[in-house]
């Protein structure tokens, strides 16, 4: 009998930890937002390769690759966060969809990989919406490709799913590639 109550005590403390943890990385989740992340197929070179752009241009993504998968509201509100985050960041003098300043770089890409997620049961088994697109760094003046990557962006709070956020995360993951291969370093988010 006292091993029946030590196993249903035990497995209670189990449970409840398990509760509070999930609760805990949701309050993490929901004042973060999307985390983003990138992959340098083709580096940029040194850590300060980008030091002498004073603006960055960020064109509209590509959303033809996904065949229509991503919805119009995904794609449409990438831009605007990538231009929100990098504006933020304080490594340009000027971020726009269509830069005066000199010299410039050339943020575009096209969108590889989007995922919707689920309902909030995903918050306990791990289908979070994300978003993916390949991305080039171009020189405004010559048209030069001078790197190539990888941005996703991950949604894993259960309350903040608006399309903006995946949005939102590759603006973080392109802010960390760029500020990744200059020495001036960005502002915190």
């Amino acid at each position: 009998m006292k091993r029946i109550l030590l196993l249903g005590l035990l497995a209670g403390v189990a449970i409840s930890t398990g509760c509070i943890s999930t609760v805990a990385k949701q309050a993490y989740y929901g004042a973060t937002g999307a985390s983003g992340r990138y992959f340098e197929i083709r580096n940029l070179g040194t850590a300060s390769a980008l030091d002498r752009y004073a603006a960055v241009q960020i064109d509209p993504f590509d959303p033809s690759p996904m065949l229509g998968a991503i919805p119009a509201e995904v794609a449409s509100a990438a831009q605007p966060e990538i231009i929100d985050h990098l504006t933020k960041s304080g490594l340009f003098t000027q971020v726009a969809a269509r830069t005066t300043a000199r010299p410039a770089l050339v943020v575009r890409g096209k969108f590889v990989d989007y995922d919707p997620g689920g309902s909030v049961v995903r918050a306990v088994y791990g289908a979070n919406p994300m978003l993916s697109a390949q991305i080039e760094i171009v020189d405004a003046d010559t048209g030069r490709v001078l790197g190539v990557a990888m941005a996703s962006a991950t949604i894993q709070s259960v309350v903040r799913t608006n399309p903006t956020e995946l949005g939102a995360g590759l603006g973080k993951a392109i802010k960390g590639l760029l500020s990744s291969h200059m020495t001036r370093k960005p502002q915190k988010d």
